[in-house]
């Protein structure tokens, strides 16, 4: 069994858009007070930690969290401040909202504390207004394909567009609004067949990500060259037009400061509505390349498809330096941090694992350690082999070659040769 994710544009009537709001809200709020709830406990908790160390009734951290008795932010105990909240007389309005996308939204902030207290999290934070507006739903919808329409608890029929037909058993849905309307995301478990166990004997291709040519195979070719130069222009100028808002903005924002007024204006209002839309189209540039680079190397390059185990949080972490030890080619950096992010190669690498496992293929990870300085020929390291970006010239034998080709080549060998391979998990 396997979960594939189905997403559709709503069409609300408007007043049905109105009910969605006011689930959104409710979602919203509900989360913010049990959290609000949470963070006062917690905080008392540490000043209890803090007043045993020092009166001297524990000596360590660990002692005095061994005697001091923390209230519990588990499932159970959040949906127990749920239930009270809405019995409360100010909060009767939570009672006409979806009882389930509440619970939902608790039972996440459930997950978020329990991550942060196993150190894999920052402390949740409170949600604000048109950043993922969405509520989930695990129970009570019904899709009617042939119509184009969805059930919802309290709300109806809602018509959607049916882009593509849903496959499998829809276990879940979530709704959710972004700057240019409402979506469905419908989570379904479908039923796939056993891939056949592969051996290292079966066709496999390495692939070298890079900012001038956005994938490299093995076999000298370029991933959809031609269609990531245009993707990278169009990119570029959302780039442009986001810095060129970003900064009408901060304008706005600093006369207003200046005359005093704190309520923000319908032109501030609208320039904030133009910057989500720009990231929105920013976005939606960058998934539909994503999608077809990763469906074509699936399609025509599996069943085994190598690439480096990139640490991309480190690889674009800022030259700047200290104050005492500063940065070398600063500019530089930035600008490649920049092209980097803006490529996605995280969420490339994602969508072809995905994609591959359901054509019963694997992705294939190995150290990217001087991939780009080996000679594939003589095996030769050494950084003067790679004079220029994209030329690789062997100071020992002599050989040259485009040098993302070259890398791939050692991607492609490291696997071959077993050098530090590893599959890669869910």
């Amino acid at each position: 069994m396997s979960y594939f994710a189905f997403k559709y544009r709503l069409k609300p009537t408007p007043a049905q858009a109105v009910v969605l709001n006011n689930v959104v809200g409710c979602v919203r709020y509900s989360h913010n007070k049990v959290l609000a709830d949470a963070k006062e406990d917690y905080q008392e908790y540490l000043e209890e930690l803090e007043s045993r160390l020092i009166w001297g009734e524990a000596r360590t951290y660990k002692e005095a969290q061994a005697i001091t008795s923390r209230k519990s932010v588990g499932r159970a105990a959040l949906s127990q401040n749920l239930t009270r909240l809405k019995k409360e007389p100010e909060h009767q309005f939570l009672k006409e909202a979806l009882s389930q996308a509440l619970q939902q939204g608790i039972n996440d902030l459930a997950v978020a504390y329990k991550r942060f207290f196993d150190h894999q999290a920052g402390h949740p934070q409170f949600r604000k207004k048109f950043r993922n507006d969405s509520f989930r739903l695990p129970q009570g919808f019904e899709f009617d394909e042939n119509a184009c329409r969805v059930k919802l608890p309290k709300i109806g029929w809602v018509k959607y567009i049916n882009s593509r037909p849903l496959l499998g058993s829809p276990k879940s849905i979530t709704i959710k609004h972004l700057c240019d309307g409402w979506y469905i995301i419908a989570l379904c478990e479908v039923e796939i067949a056993v891939p056949v166990e592969l051996s290292d004997s079966d066709d496999a291709t390495g692939v070298d990500l890079g900012v001038v040519h956005f994938a490299t195979l093995s076999n000298g070719c370029f991933v959809l060259d031609q269609e990531f130069e245009e993707v990278k222009l169009r990119l570029n100028k959302c780039a442009d037009g986001i810095a060129k808002i970003q900064k009408s903005l901060a304008r706005k924002k600093k006369e207003a400061k200046k005359q005093g007024v704190k309520k923000a204006s319908n032109n501030y209002k609208n320039e904030l509505e133009r910057l989500r839309r720009a990231y929105k189209h920013q976005s939606d540039i960058r998934h539909d390349f994503l999608h077809k680079a990763s469906h074509y190397l699936a399609k025509n390059h599996g069943p085994i498809i190598v690439v480096e185990d990139l640490k991309i949080k480190n690889m674009t972490k800022s030259a700047r330096g200290t104050t005492s030890k500063h940065g070398k080619n600063v500019k530089q950096k930035a600008g490649l941090n920049r092209s980097i992010l803006m490529l996605g190669w995280g969420t490339f690498l994602r969508m072809l694992e995905y994609k591959l496992e359901r054509k019963g293929g694997r992705l294939v990870r190995v150290s990217p350690k001087y991939t780009s300085q080996t000679c594939v020929k003589c095996g030769c390291v050494d950084a003067h082999n790679r004079p220029t970006q994209s030329k690789f010239k062997c100071v020992k034998c002599g050989y040259e070659a485009n040098a993302d080709v070259n890398a791939a080549q050692n991607i492609l060998n490291k696997y071959l040769n077993k050098g530090r391979a590893c599959p890669v998990g869910l």
